[in-house]
């Protein structure tokens, strides 16, 4: 049984720590080895009573990881990356070295989010962006507009309409066909933390505008202390700050993947070797093997 990476153990849906509960009952039913990796666990419970009870609930696991400080300081468990950097070799535009791209030549992308937002904060955040937009350093560049939750997203991308045009929407399920469209050069101005993992990893500059004081304050400063690089603009500023980056986060990203991969390995070690097959007779194709072929057209 494994807890996928993400952040929703905590004071926002405390009835996900039945999660918890039942991963441990399974366990007990099963004798299932229990794991859970990258979690976010703030904002927490206000009480010494929760923060024991989920210290002891994840106490019952074989194996725990966190992604955040905060997270690591509440629950004891060991701090490692997020789940996401396993995934970054199937990223188009990762590179593993340094990126000494210039920052301010490639497409500008946007995405902000209307979900976990605190009341009125998004109309700060899109001040901000059409601040940035507007502003002399972005002048004369093409801007796309990035969705990741339908609905969601869709809100500040239509108060920024007159400033990207339809045909510059990239919808979710485009996403989801072609993968994610970062590269070296490019400026992201953002809410969503994912993004600006993938983003800085591709080398990309940006700035994560806050849509929250607390969820998102910890989930992006992780991603700072790791190194992207980035600017903050806070929540509540209508004004973004200048998007910046550094060279060598995707070297570090690197890094950061083959610490997660690692640990995934860790968790599910390769079997062994079957042993060789038995000989077959001289124009026979083994089932495995012909299938192996027609994959590979």
């Amino acid at each position: 049984m494994h807890l996928i990476g993400g952040g929703y153990l905590n004071a926002i849906w405390p009835h996900h720590a039945r999660l918890l509960r039942a991963a441990r009952r399974l366990s007990e039913l099963s004798g299932a080895r229990l794991a859970a990796t990258g979690l976010g666990l703030t904002p927490a419970a206000d009480t010494a009573a929760d923060t024991e009870a989920l210290r002891e609930a994840l106490a019952a696991f074989d194996h725990v990881t966190v992604r955040d400080a905060p997270s690591a300081q509440l629950s004891r468990a060991r701090q490692a990356p997020d789940d996401a950097f396993l995934g970054l070799p199937d990223v188009a535009g990762f590179r593993a070295g340094p990126s000494e791209a210039p920052a301010a030549e490639g497409d500008v992308w946007v995405c902000l989010q209307s979900d976990m937002a605190d009341p009125g904060v998004l109309d700060d955040a899109v001040a901000a962006v059409r601040s940035a937009l507007t502003g002399p350093e972005l002048a004369g560049r093409t801007v796309r507009y990035l969705e990741a939750i339908p609905g969601a997203d869709r809100a500040a991308f239509e108060r920024l309409a007159d400033l990207i045009p339809e045909e510059h929407f990239v919808p979710f399920t485009r996403v989801w066909q072609e993968g994610f469209p970062a590269r070296a050069g490019q400026t992201w101005l953002t809410s969503r933390f994912h993004f600006h993992l993938l983003a800085a990893a591709c080398g990309a500059a940006g700035t994560a505008l806050e849509v929250s004081a607390d969820y998102y304050r910890v989930k992006h400063q992780s991603l700072l202390d790791a190194g992207t690089g980035w600017s903050v603009t806070p929540a509540g500023d209508r004004t973004a700050r200048p998007p910046a980056r550094s060279s060598s986060f995707p070297e570090t990203a690197d890094r950061l993947h083959r610490t997660k991969l690692r640990e995934a390995e860790e968790l599910y070690p390769a079997p062994e070797a079957p042993e060789d097959p038995p000989a077959v007779a001289a124009g026979r194709v083994l089932p495995g093997r012909a299938v192996a072929r027609f994959l590979r057209r």
